[in-house]
């Protein structure tokens, strides 16, 4: 590489070719290709690999998970959990989306969003499991605090009835 390149900003970069054995080196001016460091950062480090890729190949990816909506568990107070952001989804380059969608609108206090809930275009295959959390909508923790009181004064109201007091059996005593 020459010292001058490398010196001015220049990034080396490898092109493999698919299905030929191929592999070309090539040098790109830094200047004309800012996006890439506002995008990647620090994962450049001064090399770039790029990988040819077919227009009508079947790959798999990552693809992003979108939350919409406002769920009615948040609405009662509830606190919206994004457990899983990413699904891995398999099918032809042009049909994959950059975002899958989920609808979470529905979803109560303690309810979840599944990989089996999202909008799927034709086409595209997730390879996750489809029962796979990828939200769910909290109880709030003053909510279970509360129904953990009503239970115990529930319980404390069953067992004062099924063990009544007999006062009549205390003045008998004493009158002995």
């Amino acid at each position: 590489m020459p010292e001058a390149f490398r010196t001015g900003g220049g990034y080396a970069g490898v092109f493999y070719v698919l299905g030929i054995d191929l592999t070309l080196a090539f040098w790109l001016n830094a200047r004309k290709l800012e996006f890439l460091a506002k995008e990647f950062g620090e994962l450049l480090h001064r090399h770039i690999d790029l990988e040819e890729v077919r227009l009508d190949e079947v790959i798999e990816s990552k693809v992003a998970v979108r939350f919409e909506g406002t769920s009615k568990g948040v609405k009662m107070g509830g606190m919206l959990d994004e457990v899983t952001r990413e699904v891995t989804v398999k099918g032809v380059v042009t049909s994959i989306p950059e975002h899958l969608v989920l609808d979470i609108t529905d979803l109560g206090l303690g309810d979840a969003g599944h990989v089996a809930d999202l909008q799927v275009p034709e086409g595209l295959e997730i390879l996750d499991e489809p029962d796979t959390v990828l939200c769910s909508v909290l109880v709030p923790r003053k909510a279970e605090i509360e129904e953990e009181v009503e239970e115990g004064a529930e319980e404390a109201v069953e067992e004062a009835a099924a063990e009544p007091e007999i006062i009549s059996k205390r003045k008998e005593e004493e009158a002995e």
